[in-house]
């Protein structure tokens, strides 16, 4: 009986099919679409509810870091920067770097005369070094975010690159140097930020190396020392008030 009542229903089907036979709709070719195009929305935010504006507005900061790449002297290092904004994405920095006079442990190791033959010694405090360097930068702000570090509290940062050209004092004259570098800066509120900045500069400068520096000897003369190009790596972090 069940077969017979599905054979019935299979039946109906197939001649409702055969009484509404398929039918080709055929449209002008001249009333088809020919272009496609893109949704446009009027109003386009990168970034919502953007917390720190920085038009027109004077960056003060005072620094402190190391020099990462220094063989002789002292890595310590400290200044300060200003940065005057002419929009949120173009500004000018101008940087002041100091280094601390001495010499570091491989220095000082290499003056007493530890892994040289006997009598032998390095004194590099006798030859011209980096004391200063100030540097003028274009800055551009790459790139504006926020992270949230709890629940409660979202911290706004910014990514930037610079470039420019800088003045070295060696303690005998100024020489000219490229300066680009890196940075990124984390906004704790509207006028109050930390500015770390990664700077690579290149001049050329004396090599201390080319004269024999003996510490019973007296120091050379700055213009008896070769020179050669000098590249120079530092690491600087700063707290930064907005103006």
């Amino acid at each position: 009986m069940k077969q017979l009542y599905s054979f019935t229903l299979a039946l109906l089907f197939s001649s409702t099919i055969l009484a509404n036979p398929t039918q080709k709709v055929e449209v002008p070719v001249d009333e088809l679409a020919t272009e496609s195009v893109m949704p446009v929305f009027d109003k386009i935010n990168v970034v919502k509810n953007k917390n720190i504006n920085l038009n027109k507005r004077i960056e003060f900061g005072g620094a402190v870091g190391m020099s990462l790449n220094e063989p002789f002297y002292k890595q310590l290092i400290y200044g300060g920067n200003i940065t005057f904004n002419f929009t949120d994405v173009h500004a000018i920095n101008y940087n002041f770097t100091m280094w601390q006079d001495g010499l570091n442990n491989y220095g000082k190791q290499l003056k007493s005369g530890e892994g040289q033959e006997v009598g032998n010694s390095f004194d590099a405090s006798k030859a011209p070094h980096a004391k200063s360097l100030q540097s003028l930068n274009y800055q551009i702000n790459a790139y504006y975010g926020k992270i949230s570090l709890t629940k409660q509290y979202v911290m706004n940062l910014s990514l930037y690159g610079f470039a420019g050209l800088a003045s070295i004092d060696d303690g005998d004259s100024s020489r000219i140097a490229l300066n680009v570098g890196i940075g990124q800066k984390f906004y704790l509120s509207n006028n109050f930020a930390l500015r770390f900045d990664l700077n690579v500069f290149a001049y050329e400068g004396i090599d201390p190396t080319s004269k024999d520096l003996r510490r019973e000897q007296p120091a050379p003369a700055p213009s008896e020392f070769s020179t050669m190009t000098l590249i120079g790596s530092t690491l600087m972090g700063s707290l930064v008030i907005l103006l």
